[in-house]
């Protein structure tokens, strides 16, 4: 289990990616089911799930 500080550079990394190959769009949409603009707006219990969405989107 990943610490929530190794979540959170996960995040960044993720959201770096995925802005980078489909546009901040997809990273917005994903944000926005979570009620988030932005990686601070983030609840961490909503970490995992935002990370497993991200990396989702990477590898479609």
């Amino acid at each position: 289990m990943q610490s929530t500080e190794d979540l959170y550079i996960s995040l960044e990394n993720a959201v770096a990616e995925v802005s980078q190959q489909l546009g901040s769009e997809e990273v917005e949409f994903v944000f926005s089911k979570y009620n988030a603009t932005s990686i601070e707006d983030l609840d961490p219990a909503d970490y995992s799930s935002v990370f497993s969405e991200l990396e989702a989107l990477q590898n479609d």
